[in-house]
C-alpha cells in the first residue's frame, strides 16, 4: 500500500543559517539522511523499516530564533 503523510515538524537548526534558501537545503538534507528517502530495501529488510519513496518540503516558517535588522 502506497501511503501519503503529512506532517508538522519543528527543528532546531544552527543560528549560521538565517539565510532561509540555506535553511531549507540543510533540512533537507537532514531529513533524506534520517529517513533514507529513496533507499532500496530488500524484503528481507522489511521487518522494522517504512521505505520513504520522497520527500518534498512545502512550507518553511521560522518560529523563533531570526535575527531582526534594525
Amino acid at each position: 500500500m502506497k501511503v501519503k503523510v503529512n506532517l508538522d515538524l519543528i527543528m532546531h537548526i544552527p543560528g549560521e543559517f538565517q539565510d532561509d534558501h540555506l535553511a531549507v537545503k540543510l533540512i533537507d538534507r537532514i531529513l533524506r539522511d534520517q529517513l533514507y528517502v529513496g533507499v532500496e530495501f530488500d524484503d528481507n529488510d522489511m521487518d522494522d523499516v517504512l521505505p520513504v519513496e520522497e520527500l518534498d518540503i512545502r512550507m518553511y516558517k521560522v518560529l523563533t530564533g531570526k535575527i531582526q535588522n534594525d
